[in-house]
């Protein structure tokens, strides 16, 4: 496996209103808090929130990505693998939140 060097933590909102997104990042081989912010997303909006990139990765890592949105909060581990796209985070049209998925696989 080879790692990627471009993979972004997007931030989705299809909802036709406002929703707050609380997003932390940590780098789980130095335990290390990446990204730590809020985010007020516009109706309707998409941005990129974190490139993993930036982290200065040391070959493939895992990182664990912590999400509230909407009131419910969950967390996920996801790695560096160039096999794997971007991590979206959205909020979907009808206004439901289920937490942060790829974007898409080899």
């Amino acid at each position: 496996m080879v790692a990627s060097e471009n993979k972004e933590v997007r931030l989705i909102n299809d909802w036709n209103q406002s929703a707050d997104v609380q997003l932390r990042i940590i780098r789980l081989a130095t335990n290390e808090t990446v990204r730590n912010e809020s985010y007020a997303l516009s109706p309707e909006s998409r941005r990129t929130a974190y490139n993993i990139s930036s982290a200065d990765t040391d070959g493939i890592e895992s990182f664990e990505v912590i999400v509230t949105a909407r009131n419910v909060t969950t967390r996920d581990t996801f790695n560096n693998d160039a096999c794997y796209g971007d991590i979206h985070v959205p909020v979907n049209s009808d206004g439901t939140f289920e937490g942060p998925h790829y974007g898409g696989m080899c």
